[in-house]
């Protein structure tokens, strides 16, 4: 998934390239009516503001089961 491609890991995380990411995937969710995986990135873009790098790639993988149980 396109999220877990920003996280390398925290000292060189591009922390506004993967909130930008978030953001448009929370858009692509609520148009779509999927409220958990909306409230998923809500989460995740609060994590990436808070620079929260172990909870950060938790939520990612987390949207990335989530979007995978959507198939």
């Amino acid at each position: 998934m396109m999220l877990r491609g920003c996280i390398l890991n925290p000292p060189r995380t591009d922390f506004a390239a993967l909130a930008q990411t978030a953001h448009r995937l929370k858009g692509v969710f609520a148009m779509l009516n999927l409220v958990p995986g909306k409230q998923l990135c809500e989460t995740l873009e609060h994590l990436i503001r808070e620079k929260d790098a172990a909870s950060i790639e938790k939520y990612i993988s987390d949207i990335d089961d989530y979007v995978k149980s959507l198939l």
